[in-house]
């Protein structure tokens, strides 16, 4: 196992024409990762894991996307790493560890197998998970598993959904949303449990980045039950034949729910009522 710096083609982040929608995959996405302090005295630090499952070493490729800001290829953290025939790889506390980043930072991440973009035979893949967890209690850590996965991503076909938010006393939810081409605009509807509508807008998001704000900011304020979620690409942005396209547009959403006294959080992924699935 090795660490080496390389370029991997921005043309792989758009996931373009996945053979399908699965955990095992040559190219995936964990849509948060962050190694940054929280409200409450909570800090939030990231770990990966990566599993090669194949009978031979395989080169995967590791891409950290910055947040809040638009990112042109320079601006993305590229490097790759060899696994050999069925091992597992952590990398603990990813960013400051892995890219050598300091301070608050979060983001999304790529990983990769497929060639040509790095040197593996066609129909290689791994699985990966990583976990953010809060580390600033005495009690130990508390956290939520993210899985790397091609599932959540939205390209304008239908709407994503994620329920069981909450935002009241005892929780708070956080939205965030990971643009994987150029700047599309993600409208958002937030539901209460009996349906009413709580808070209605649109995000215009950062090309190649990923945001996050609270439900306070969103405008939902404090709501007593579980809360809904449904985000759709604009029709202006959709793309009528993204599986036809190099560059679709796309995004993948989540929620992040932590509770208010011991920083736990859970993670929420939204998933397509039509799953990004090409033939």
């Amino acid at each position: 196992m090795f660490k080496n710096t390389t370029r991997i083609a921005l043309a792989v982040l758009l996931l373009a024409a996945p053979a399908s929608a699965q955990f095992i995959s040559d190219v995936m996405i964990v849509p948060v990762v962050a190694h940054t302090g929280g409200l409450n005295g909570t800090v939030w630090v990231t770990d990966l894991t990566i599993f090669n499952p194949m009978d031979y070493a395989v080169t995967v490729g590791i891409q950290f996307q910055p947040a809040d800001r638009p990112l042109s290829p320079g601006q993305i953290h590229q490097s790759t790493t060899v696994l050999g025939p069925g091992e597992t790889m952590m990398i603990e506390d990813l960013l400051p560890t892995w890219y050598g980043l300091e301070g608050d930072l979060k983001g999304w991440v790529l990983l990769i197998t497929r060639p040509p973009h790095v040197a593996n035979p066609y129909g290689t893949k791994v699985h990966a998970t990583a976990r953010i967890y809060n580390t600033g209690g005495d009690e130990g850590t508390y956290g939520q598993t993210i899985p790397a996965v091609e599932a959540t991503v939205n390209v304008g076909w239908s709407s994503s959904l994620v329920t069981g938010a909450r935002n009241d006393d005892g929780y708070r939810s956080n939205l965030g949303i990971a643009c994987m081409n150029i700047s599309v605009r993600a409208n958002y509807r937030i539901t209460a449990s009996d349906g009413t509508v709580v808070a209605e807008s649109f995000k215009d998001l950062l090309q190649w980045s990923m945001q996050q704000w609270s439900f306070d900011e969103l405008g939902v304020g404090s709501v007593q039950g579980p809360l809904t979620v449904e985000l759709w690409m604009d029709p202006a942005d959709a793309t009528p034949l993204p599986c036809a396209m190099e560059f679709p547009k796309a995004f993948a959403a989540y929620v992040s729910k932590v509770d208010n006294l011991s920083g736990d959080a859970e993670f929420l992924p939204a998933v397509p009522m039509s799953p990004f699935v090409c033939d």
